[in-house]
């Protein structure tokens, strides 16, 4: 396991990954720009070996991050297999709804297979 810090937009694209991932949660920027380029940046990352991967975006409630998600659905980068919509309790907050999607990228373009 290994954690990177930094801006996503910059942090992602010059990443050398080692290893593929197994488990990618975005929880990044909320505006539309954001959220569409840690999609697309991902999606390198993604395992795409028999083991499969899962994808989760946070803060799908907001109409940016969603309008990304559904983008990158429309375009074929990703499928959504599921919502949950009260999150928050694993968050333990009371007064923040919550909403993340799961899905996992189709191959392409932009990813690697192990």
């Amino acid at each position: 396991l290994e954690l990177v810090y930094g801006d996503s937009a910059l942090s992602v694209p010059a990443y050398e990954a080692t290893s593929m991932c197994q488990l990618i949660f975005i929880d990044g920027g909320h505006t539309y720009e954001a959220a569409t380029a840690d999609v697309q940046n991902f999606r390198r990352l993604a395992d795409h070996s028999l083991v499969g991967h899962t994808l989760v975006v946070d803060d799908i409630q907001s109409p940016e991050v969603l309008s990304a998600w559904e983008e990158a659905e429309t375009a074929g980068v990703l499928v959504h297999d599921a919502t949950l919509q009260d999150f928050s309790r694993f968050y333990n907050w009371r007064d923040a709804e919550v909403v993340v999607n799961i899905g996992r990228y189709q191959p392409g373009p932009t990813s690697q297979s192990t």
